[in-house]
């Protein structure tokens, strides 16, 4: 028996969490013997503290499954960040599957954002228009954004940056053509 893929990744759950949607995945597993097999199905989760993390925050569709000889079968397993309270960050889990003798486990993990906000920037050129050459650089000095760093760009000369809560400075520049001297500029931006 084998879990296949051995590990699910719910991937980041943006800021804040009270509208987050559960989200669900399959957790396979592979019968390579010549027998039908019925595993017990667990799950084990722990919050970014690596205490145990609120009861239903990862649930299982089904606490067991038949898995056919020489086939697979899936099981949902669904994690709902909104349980999370305010503590941000990895939670973690585990699903145990035993039965024939063995023991088969498929990790999990979600990231909850902290909290963040999406920060737009445009740049204009000299003449107005959107600057076509230019440069930014955003660091967190403060809060949850100390010591982040953003190089943000798009040729569009608008660009989108998911900064977390905290004060950040910011340098930037553009100019006309590639030939020219830059003009630069520096900020400092705060939120608390």
């Amino acid at each position: 028996m084998i879990a296949d893929p051995s590990s699910v990744s719910f991937g980041l759950q943006q800021w804040p969490h009270t509208d987050d949607t559960p989200a669900t995945k399959k957790v396979t597993y592979k019968n390579l013997g010549t027998t039908d097999v019925t595993l017990s199905l667990a799950v084990t989760a722990t919050d970014p503290k690596g205490q145990a993390a609120p009861a239903d925050f990862f649930t299982l569709g089904a606490r067991t499954l038949t898995v056919p000889a020489g086939g697979s079968a899936s099981a949902d397993l669904t994690a709902d960040t909104r349980l999370g309270g305010t503590l941000d960050g990895t939670y973690s889990a585990y699903v145990t599957a035993t039965g024939g003798g063995q023991s088969v486990h498929t990790a999990a993990a979600v990231q909850r954002e902290m909290e963040a906000y999406d920060v737009t920037l445009k740049f204009l050129g000299r003449d107005g228009n959107p600057a076509k050459y230019y440069s930014a650089n955003l660091v967190g000095v403060s809060g949850l954004a100390q010591d982040k760093y953003y190089s943000p760009y798009d040729e569009s000369g608008t660009v989108k940056v998911r900064v977390p809560k905290g004060g950040t400075s910011s340098t930037r520049g553009s100019w006309a053509t590639r030939r020219t001297p830059p003009r630069v500029s520096t900020g400092w931006r705060s939120r608390s």
